[in-house]
């Protein structure tokens, strides 16, 4: 996963729009990326397991950057003024549910509906 996240911008995303394409550039490598893939599809349990149990050190790492890109984003006034890390916890576990269910509902909308309607639910969640 820490190589994932090395591909995180190095600067936080400064505007709603941006922050909503990073997330989704990121769902887009990690469900890319052959070994997660493979132990998603081979071993769902570990993925629920690490997910649903416990916050982990990737997890940390991507909800500080989440945490600073909406922070960032927040001046412009494009992202809502809650509480900025309270905000990245909600994009985490919204994220990690689309991509965790995706298999789950793949018979039921298209990938590029699947796209749409995810980056459609950030974005929302984010607005002001």
């Amino acid at each position: 996963m820490i190589g994932l996240i090395e591909m995180l911008p190095p600067d936080p995303a400064r505007t709603r729009a941006s922050v909503v394409d990073a997330v989704m550039r990121f769902i887009t490598l990690f469900r890319g990326d052959t070994v997660y893939a493979r132990l998603l599809a081979d071993e769902p349990e570990a993925f629920t397991r690490y997910t649903l149990q416990r916050v982990g050190s990737s997890q940390r790492r991507i909800l500080r950057w989440l945490a600073a890109a909406i922070a960032a984003a927040q001046t412009d006034g494009s992202v809502r003024a809650d509480p900025a890390g309270e905000i990245a916890v909600m994009v985490l576990l919204v994220a990690q549910s689309a991509v965790l269910s995706h298999g789950t509902v793949a018979e039921l909308i298209s990938e590029a509906a699947w796209e749409r309607e995810l980056r459609t639910t950030l974005d929302g969640l984010l607005r002001p």
